[in-house]
């Protein structure tokens, strides 16, 4: 469980307000976290015999992902192509 305290200090002065939070068990970093990316759509990341285009070949390569984890999804009326990432934690000061 998270605490937050606010400390209000304004003073009736030329000085701006000023705000103070305090924080009590902030986790200070993120957890690793997997997340879905779309790329291109099926049509224009691979050709008429199934090979890879240089669309795809850009987006796993943008992502890191192989090309056999790419996997394919319809996303309203058009098939996309997606991937599995995994986000990298990042700490509390870095958000």
């Amino acid at each position: 469980m998270v605490k937050l305290h606010f400390h209000k200090f304004i003073w009736k002065t030329n000085v701006p307000s000023i705000v103070q939070v305090s924080v009590e068990n902030l986790i200070t970093k993120q957890t690793e976290q997997e997340v879905e990316v779309r790329g291109p759509p099926v049509s224009k990341a691979f050709d008429q015999e199934g090979n890879p285009t240089k669309a795809a070949v850009s987006f796993s390569r943008k992502y890191s992902v192989l090309l056999d984890l790419v996997y394919r999804k319809v996303d309203g009326k058009t098939e996309y192509v997606y991937a599995c990432i995994k986000e990298s934690s990042r700490h509390a000061l870095e958000v």
